[in-house]
């Protein structure tokens, strides 16, 4: 049955692996989106077919329907909803409708430089959402299956992997495990988004797990999906560059310290790069340079640079001004020790970061959190867990060398070293101080905490361990409390914002104003740095509103009504007949 849970999430990650690959398929002309989705699941149970046989056919199949069936089911629930953030609107959006309209990337540029420039992976699988279903806002829905899959996951491994050393009430610590694991506050405020970095978080997570299954005993299936998740990975977001092979060294390391007494070190390491790390070296290498040809290889051939646009532009005035002039693992520290607080207007997106005691709170951190909250977007207690999590396997390990009154099982050493990949890769990231950037500190926490638990015995050493552990525990659950406390404030304004659309209808036209985007240079095929207008365009216009891309905004004397659909984009209906003055296009 456990086993079951692992193979359930592993053939839907497969599948999505495939489904991505086989779209990449250089085939010019616009074919029906549901051809490459039958192609896709007929391939991927053919092979399970021939490889695992009929029953595991039947497994696979079933989970990815009971995937597919969430999906529409969340798009069912969430219609007519609009999404609370910024950059969706000003590209996400734009490149998904692009796509499923049968945008190829591979062969022609698009106008808008960031979806001319940035992975495209995520946004081909959302595209097939809004193909199949209809509905322009459903490339979110992707975001529940990401989370359904990895709880699943994470529920199989605790099960399999910690529950047979720490027996204590199994069912009920793997449904806490897997709360900690998917309720990253980073992926709570960013449900209903088509932000990346969730999902990145998400398929992170579940490489990892993969990893662990397949290192802690031979897993060909794990194996396989581990590989699948390196393909999604690398075409989510660029960051993935950085992240996914500190990953999968993370495993051999992990590896290298489970088989410490099976021949020399060189041995062992040749061993694992036979078996396993040439496949997943080659999985890179085809995850950069065939399915994600544009952009990665594009981006050289046409910029000189692996990323683009380069990442001081990006940055730009997004930076806390205390932060700006420390060196990265200062920032980390920052962004540990930093004061949960408001990052939308009248807060400056530049304002400093406050720092605080570990543990400290007030209750204005448990309401402000959102999709892209700069200063402490983890919650309030997130150092509180980083550093109880440290101090429980520190204190559980060195309980552990007197060997009279404990057991140390060796799982534990593999989990720690898998952990503080995760850890040292989050604080060496160019960035560490924005909590989306690095949402895999989040794993590596839990999974040092839960690395005490393989201590066995009796002594205060066990006890102090438990008892930073509990804290860890607390600390995380207190962090989700903020995280869902402000997704909840997040989407509720969003709905409240989208009444204006009503007051719209009343007028004959609505003409629309985007910011320019000063901090990025265009280049020679990309002029735009913004879709929002036309984003916002297409969605008014199934709502009946009509509207025109206007130049520089009027101001209120100027607009019988106006207002705000985003902090990038702003609205008016212009006043007309009666000596004031009319609109232009």
């Amino acid at each position: 049955m456990i086993r079951n849970l692992n193979a359930m999430a592993a053939y839907i990650f497969i599948f999505l692996a495939a489904l991505l690959t086989i779209s990449r398929l250089p085939l010019e002309g616009f074919l029906p989106p549901a051809l490459f989705f039958v192609f896709s699941l007929g391939t991927v149970a053919a092979i399970i077919w021939v490889t695992g046989g009929f029953r595991s056919m039947l497994l696979a199949l079933g989970s990815i329907a009971a995937f597919c069936a969430l999906i529409l089911f969340w798009t069912w629930l969430t219609r007519g909803l609009y999404s609370p953030g910024d950059d969706e609107y000003i590209y996400h959006i734009h490149a998904i409708w692009d796509i499923a309209a049968g945008w190829h990337p591979f062969f022609s540029p698009h106008n808008n430089i960031w979806v001319d420039s940035y992975p495209s992976g995520l946004w081909t699988l959302q595209s097939y959402i809004v193909s199949l279903t209809g509905q322009l806002m459903s490339g979110q829905a992707l975001l529940i299956g990401f989370m359904a899959v990895t709880a699943l996951l994470a529920y199989g491994f605790y099960l399999e992997r910690i529950a047979p050393v720490f027996p204590l009430f199994p069912p009920f610590a793997a449904l806490v495990f897997t709360g900690l694991v998917v309720a990253n506050p980073v992926v709570l405020t960013q449900i209903m988004t088509h932000y990346v970095d969730a999902p990145m978080y998400l398929v992170g997570a579940a490489l990892v797990f993969f990893l662990v299954l397949d290192g802690f005993g031979a897993n060909r299936l794990a194996r396989w999906a581990a590989i699948a998740c390196i393909l999604l990975l690398l075409n989510t977001k660029t960051a993935a560059l950085y992240f996914t092979p500190l990953i999968v060294v993370g495993g051999f390391l992990m590896e290298l310290v489970l088989r410490k007494g099976e021949g020399s070190l060189l041995q062992r390491m040749c061993q694992w790069m036979h078996a396993k790390g040439s496949l997943y070296v080659l999985a890179a290498l085809f995850a950069v340079i065939v399915i994600g040809y544009k952009p990665y290889v594009t981006n050289i051939t046409d910029h000189g640079e692996f990323i683009h646009p380069p990442s001081d532009e990006i940055m730009g005035y997004n930076v806390p001004r205390n932060i700006i002039p420390l060196s990265i693992p200062e920032k980390f520290i920052y962004g540990l020790l930093a004061k949960t607080g408001e990052s939308r207007w009248p807060v400056p997106l530049n304002a400093p970061v406050t720092l605080k005691i570990p543990g400290a709170f007030n209750m204005d951190e448990f309401r402000v959190l959102r999709y892209d909250t700069r200063r402490g977007g983890f919650g309030p207690f997130i150092a509180l867990a980083f550093f109880a999590a440290i101090g429980a396997f520190a204190v559980a390990r060195f309980s552990a060398r007197n060997k009279t009154d404990y057991d140390w099982h060796p799982a534990g050493d593999g989990l720690a070293v898998m952990a503080l990949t995760l850890l040292v890769s989050s604080a060496l990231f160019p960035e560490p101080w924005w909590a989306r950037y690095i949402p895999l500190l989040w794993l590596g926490i839990i999974l040092l905490a839960i690395s005490s638990l393989m201590l066995s015995g009796k002594g205060t050493g066990k006890l102090i361990s438990r008892g930073l552990l509990t804290v860890t525990i607390v600390a995380l659950t207190g962090c989700i409390a903020a995280g869902m406390v402000g997704a909840l404030r997040q989407n509720l304004n969003a709905y409240y914002n989208s009444f204006q659309i009503e007051q719209m209808k009343q007028f004959p036209i609505i003409e629309l104003y985007g910011k320019l985007d000063i901090r990025i240079t265009k280049d020679q095929h990309s002029k735009s740095t913004g879709s929002e207008a036309e984003t916002w365009q297409r969605l008014l216009e199934l709502r009946g509103v009509n509207s025109r891309i206007g130049g520089q905004p009027r101001g209120k004397q100027k607009c019988e009504l106006d207002g705000v659909l985003t902090g990038n984009l702003y609205w008016c209906a212009p006043k007309t007949s009666g000596g004031a003055e009319g609109g232009s296009s």
